[in-house]
Formats: C-alpha cells, structure tokens, sequence
C-alpha cells in the first residue's frame, strides 16, 4: 500500500478537548450543539464520537479491521473514494419521482415485493439483518451531469 501524506493540518482541538465535550454529551450536561459551540468542535464530530458508529459495528460483528480501535481514521473516506474512483454528486431536483413515489399504489406494490423479497431471503426471523438505509444519506441521483 501506497504512502499517504495529509495534505491538510490536523483539528484544531485537542484530545482533552473532544473528551470533555464527548463526556458532555454522554452525560446529559450539553446538547450536542452546546457542546460544539463551548468547545469549538464541529458537532457531527462530537456526535460520531459519542454514538461510536464505527466502532460499535466492528466490535458487535466480530470483525477484524485495520483501523486503530475499529474505527477509521479521518482520511479514511478521502481514500476509499479515491480508491474506487468515487465522487459525490450533487442531486437534481426530483419532484416528479417524489411524486410518483408518494402514489399509495405504488407504495403498497413496493411493499408487496418487499415482503416476497425478505420471504425468498428467509429473512422474517432475522431482523438485524435487515437495515435501514434512510439514514445513511445515500440519495438516488437521476443524472450524471
């Protein structure tokens, strides 16, 4: 594997700093956009550092990964990117599609074959195997301009 060099400074915080608003948070004492504004750390990142997304994911799964305590680096997005020749998109508007989408029709055909789909995946007694993607922001984009 190739040598990365960050072309960026590191965070402007310290360690001790993201700990206490972390602790904060957790704790109950500040919400996590009071946390962000006393500390000067952005929120997403206080937030992903008290929910341990990542990291939670690896240890429940058992799963062995190269990252320092199961979770990725800063970077680590950066180059996955790059690696698999990414990029991100800016979405177009869709208001047709939402529209048709909002159909009770079309609604209730897309559960029907959701239902056939997690049958034929012998899926109805395996919840944790069933995610759910809404809150990954992962965005349908109709077009490659």
């Amino acid at each position: 594997m190739g040598r990365y060099e960050r072309k960026t400074e590191g965070p402007s915080w310290s360690r001790e700093a993201l700990n206490e608003a972390v602790e904060a948070v957790r704790s109950g004492r500040m919400s996590g956009y009071a946390a962000a504004s006393t500390f000067a750390i952005p929120r997403k990142t206080i937030m992903d550092h008290v929910t341990d997304i990542v990291k939670g994911y690896v240890k429940q799964n058992y799963l062995k990964t190269p990252f320092n305590d199961g979770t990725p680096g800063k970077d680590w997005f950066s180059s996955f990117k790059k690696r698999y020749n990414l990029s991100i998109k800016k979405p177009q508007a869709v208001e047709v599609a939402r529209k048709k989408a909002a159909d009770p029709l079309v609604i209730q055909e897309f559960y029907n074959i959701l239902d056939r789909v997690i049958a034929d995946l012998g899926l109805q007694d395996k919840p944790e195997r069933i995610y759910k993607l809404d809150e990954t922001s992962l965005i349908r984009v109709t077009s490659l301009a």
